[in-house]
């Protein structure tokens, strides 16, 4: 058997085999880019969430930069208002149908 990360170690073979049936049985609906520093002091790096619904094919994906969680984005991490800019992503997941934004550059 052929592998496309040509690797055998399971853990990467478990990400190919859950990218291939998320892109071929479900829908991609929205994408939220996280800062890096979200998970310090764990780890650094941005991660981005990815919303899927079952069946259906993407036409169509809602995006979000997501800029700020409500704590500050060092190693400390501490308490702003710990909020951020969750409940703006969260109304505007919801409306997103109703939307139809070409500024690419925005949130």
């Amino acid at each position: 058997m052929k592998y496309f990360f040509g690797t055998k170690k399971t853990e990467l073979l478990f990400v190919e085999r859950m990218t291939q049936l998320l892109l071929e049985k479900c829908q991609l609906e929205g994408i939220v880019s996280m800062p890096s520093g979200v998970f310090r002091p764990y780890a650094g790096v941005s991660t981005a969430v990815l919303i899927f619904t079952k069946g259906g094919r993407t036409q169509c994906v809602w995006f979000y930069k997501m800029e700020k969680d409500g704590y500050s984005l060092d190693d400390k991490r501490n308490f702003i208002d710990g909020k951020g800019d969750i409940p703006d992503i969260i109304e505007r997941y919801k409306k997103r149908r109703e939307e139809r934004p070409t500024d690419r550059k925005g949130k």
